[in-house]
């Protein structure tokens, strides 16, 4: 797995610390994250990034499982993240989606999550 840290993660991530951004900013995260693969990194990744406020999508090549997330259904255990995913799905924060160069050119930070 390859991951690219650059400042706008590190925002999403509150890293006050290792940013010169306000704390202000900093308490208000709300990018736009683009997630590669819905497996166990993914999905967990988007949903917790989601969960802090930020718009993420969830792309996949597999249209079945991501069918099967917009309903809720999680393709392996992990607890909470069930009512995560729905929660986040449901107020907008978390979508999914085929791989879509419109989305993807619409997003400000891209992790890849895919068996290498």
């Amino acid at each position: 797995m390859f991951l690219w840290i650059d400042t706008g993660l590190l925002k999403c991530l509150n890293l006050t610390s290792l940013s010169h951004s306000s704390s202000k900013e900093m308490s208000n995260p709300n990018y736009r994250i683009g997630i590669v693969g819905t497996g166990y990194v993914g999905l967990v990744t988007g949903a917790c990034f989601a969960d802090k406020g930020n718009s993420v999508t969830c792309f996949d090549i597999d249209e079945k499982r991501l069918d099967n997330l917009s309903i809720g259904q999680v393709p392996f255990y992990e607890p909470g993240l069930s009512d995560k995913v729905k929660k986040n799905y449901s107020n907008g924060s978390l979508k999914f989606s085929l791989p879509n160069k419109k989305l993807i050119n619409e997003v400000d930070i891209i992790f890849v999550c895919v068996g290498t």
